[in-house]
């Protein structure tokens, strides 16, 4: 497992050096002919997108951002998909890791730090949804409780979209 440190984006931590990382976790997915709306979104989206969300973020030795998850706030409706609206459910979205330290254990560090806050802010579901064709990440999802529950077809992205869901722990 890689050696990093995961705590919540801080206020001086740079919007730029976020949205260039998450460039270069798609970038695989987009050479692919995903075209995910994190694989080329400016700064200034990227800020858009962190309102009303929480973002975890992964940070190396060195102090270089290495992973990010953000957690749109359960009671905070988006008005994207019903599923997302629900009351009791949260989502996360613009989860992403260095392409070296893919595999090596962060992203596993950060859905479950995520899932902890969902839960904690009251959410009884956390859903995301991601490609049809990323395969390896519906089957990972997969293996960590989240279930198929549909699709979707964004009109900002290039493909469908699935849809999946995982409950949290009862109270």
């Amino acid at each position: 497992m890689a050696t990093c440190t995961v705590r919540d984006l801080a206020a001086e931590d740079s919007i730029a050096e976020l949205t260039d990382l998450l460039h270069r976790a798609y970038a695989e997915l987009t050479a692919d002919g995903m075209r995910y709306l994190a694989s080329h979104q400016s700064t200034e989206m990227t800020a858009q997108r962190l309102v009303d969300a929480t973002t975890i973020v992964a940070v190396d030795e060195t102090g270089l951002l290495v992973g990010s998850i953000s957690l749109a706030h359960p009671d905070a409706p988006n008005s994207y998909l019903d599923i997302y609206d629900r009351v009791g459910n949260s989502h996360f979205f613009m989860f992403g890791i260095e392409p070296s330290l893919q595999g090596s254990g962060i992203g596993t560090q950060l859905l479950e730090r995520v899932e902890k806050l969902a839960f904690d802010l009251g959410a009884d579901e956390i859903a995301c949804d991601t490609a049809e064709h990323a395969h390896r990440l519906i089957n990972w999802y997969t293996r960590l409780g989240y279930v198929e529950i549909g699709t979707v077809d964004w009109d900002i992205v290039n493909y469908k979209s699935v849809l999946l869901a995982k409950r949290l722990p009862r109270r």
